[in-house]
This record gives structure tokens, C-alpha cells and sequence, in this order.
């Protein structure tokens, strides 16, 4: 639906009806009562293909990121690259447009990190065939400067450097993690795998396989 008693009866290029998923998190895959809703709605929106364009592909890897798929995302963003980019890496439709390509990089971008729902979530969604990974220096909300390697398919250090101080709630694969921090700060592993840190300015924390 895209409103009451507006259904979404024709395909369409833009996620607009599914903005409360993507890139608001209003509902999210955290909520495992939104969890059918989520995925129905995706697979509608992409199911009417007529005028689905570039942007499309993006959106659906970035949701498909959030629920932590990666193959999904990875395939959506196949299509977007052999069926929409040009050869020099630009996009067009009637016209030269710019918002894809913008959106393809975030999209990758959000299968190494994101950050919703209070939670800075590393290596979310890598597909499998991405076996090795790394990246240094993403800025997520906090102003924490965030580095990670995975090496043969598993998380093996994050490195977080809080730029002005503050508190941040971190889920990673890394089952047990050993956790040491460079300056004043503190940390909790929780039940459910997630670490609470506490970290002042300029303070870094590393969490590596224990």
C-alpha cells in the first residue's frame, strides 16, 4: 500500500512507498514482528519490473544490506552494473543523472557498515564470495572513525577512534572478542554478543578475535 485504499498497483523507478525502511529504519529488521512485512514489500516493489530503472537496484541492495543479506545485494547491484552503467562508469536515463551512481557507492558502502537503530553494525551484509575485506576510516554518527579487516570470510579486528567522545553500542560476527582501549574509555560485552563502549576524545578501541 501506498496509502489507505491507494494500492501499489504499477511498477514504478522510485522507493518512495518504502522510505519507513529504507534509508529512514522507522521499521527495520530488528523488529522481527516487521520482519514478513519487510520482505513482502521489497519483493512486491521489485516483482513489477516495467519501469524499474538504476535507482531501483541500488535501493533494493541497501534494503536487502539491512536485513544482512549480501548475496541479495550483491546481485541487485550486478544488475545495476550490467544492465545500467556505462562503460566509463557514468548512468543516464532520458538524461545525464548523478543520484544513481552516489547511491551504488553507499550501498556498497552499507554491506561493510551501517549504522541504525542505535547500533554501528560492522560487516553486516558481505557476500560470501567477498572472502577477504577491509576498510579504514568510515565516519558513522558520533563522529567515530571506524576500521575493519576480514580475512577468509571472518571479521578479524575493528579499530574505533572517537573523534569528540561519546558512548556506542557495536555488533560484529566476532564470537568472542578481545576487546583493549588506547586512552580513557570502558566497554561491556553483552549477553547478546553486542559491546557497549565508552570512549572519550581521542580514545580508540580495539576489538580483535580473542
Amino acid at each position: 500500500m501506498i496509502a489507505k485504499d491507494l494500492p501499489y498497483g504499477e511498477s514504478h523507478r522510485h522507493y518512495s512507498h518504502l522510505m519507513m525502511i529504507y534509508p529512514f529504519y522507522d521499521i527495520n529488521w530488528d523488529q522481527v514482528n516487521n520482519q514478513a512485512l519487510i520482505e513482502r514489500s521489497i519483493a512486491h516493489w521489485q516483482s513489477k519490473k516495467q519501469w524499474l530503472q538504476g535507482y531501483s537496484f541500488t535501493g533494493a541492495a541497501s534494503m536487502y544490506a539491512m536485513m544482512g543479506r549480501g548475496d541479495s545485494a550483491l546481485a541487485s547491484l550486478d544488475v545495476l552494473l550490467q544492465k545500467y552503467i556505462k562503460a566509463n562508469t557514468i548512468y543516464a536515463e532520458s538524461g545525464p543523472v548523478i543520484e544513481t551512481p552516489l547511491a551504488a557507492m553507499a550501498s556498497i558502502q552499507e554491506l561493510c557498515m551501517q549504522y541504525w537503530n542505535g547500533v554501528l553494525r560492522v560487516f553486516p551484509a558481505i557476500p560470501h564470495k567477498w572472502k577477504d575485506v577491509s576498510f579504514t576510516n568510515f565516519l558513522t554518527d558520533g563522529g567515530n572513525l571506524v576500521s575493519a579487516e576480514r580475512k577468509n570470510g571472518k571479521t578479524a579486528n575493528i579499530r574505533i577512534k572517537s573523534q569528540y567522545g561519546g558512548r556506542l553500542r557495536l555488533k560484529s560476527d566476532i564470537g568472542i572478542p578481545e576487546v583493549k582501549i588506547q586512552g580513557k574509555g570502558t566497554f561491556d560485552i553483552r549477553r547478546d554478543g553486542t559491546i557497549d563502549l565508552k570512549l572519550d576524545k581521542g580514545a580508540i578501541a580495539l576489538i580483535n578475535v580473542h
